[in-house]
């Protein structure tokens, strides 16, 4: 799973990756290349030769569960082309480039789970206890962004697709 923070923002999206694409992202975000390329490192070498690179990524969508973005390219005369593609091979890409990666306003307020400015940077933290209301205890949205917090911070990213789907659904009605 890859969680997308919005700049300014204590709110991350969490996308679910299929374990190469996560090698992939994180391989390209620590700065730690193999010794043969990854396919994304391939995908860079061949848009090099072609004079053309990644000038921006945008997450555009969520359809039953499925994120999907568009990658933006500059070619060498300066066209700009957009190409669909899943947000796990936008992002491999756009960390290659150093290029923006933005989601659709609408899908990151939907979707987009909560999180206090010391978990979002990665601190330890204690647990905290929130007080909530009675209204917001039987609100299933309220319970099901609580829900999909927790399995994110707890690293339980299974549950966490399964808790978005389920609040995407009772949205979606």
């Amino acid at each position: 799973m890859v969680l997308l923070r919005g700049e300014g923002r204590d709110q991350v999206l969490p996308i679910c990756i299929g374990p190469a694409e996560a090698h992939s992202i994180a391989s390209a975000f620590n700065k730690r290349p193999f010794r043969r390329p990854l396919s994304h490192d391939l995908m860079k070498s061949v848009l090099s030769k072609l004079d053309c690179k990644v000038e921006r990524i945008l997450i555009t969508d969520l359809k039953e569960g499925t994120f999907y973005a568009v990658i933006f390219f500059e070619t060498k005369d300066g066209q700009t082309l957009e190409i669909d593609s899943r947000p796990s091979d936008a992002i491999a890409l756009a960390i290659r480039y150093d290029a923006d990666i933005y989601v659709r306003e609408d899908i990151l307020e939907e979707n987009a789970v909560a999180l206090s400015d010391h978990e979002a940077i990665g601190a330890d933290t204690d647990d905290e206890q929130v007080a909530v209301s009675d209204d917001e205890e039987q609100d299933p949205v309220v319970k099901l962004k609580k829900e999909l917090t927790a399995a994110v911070q707890d690293e339980r990213y299974e549950d966490a697709a399964r808790i978005r789907d389920e609040l995407q659904q009772l949205m979606d009605n």
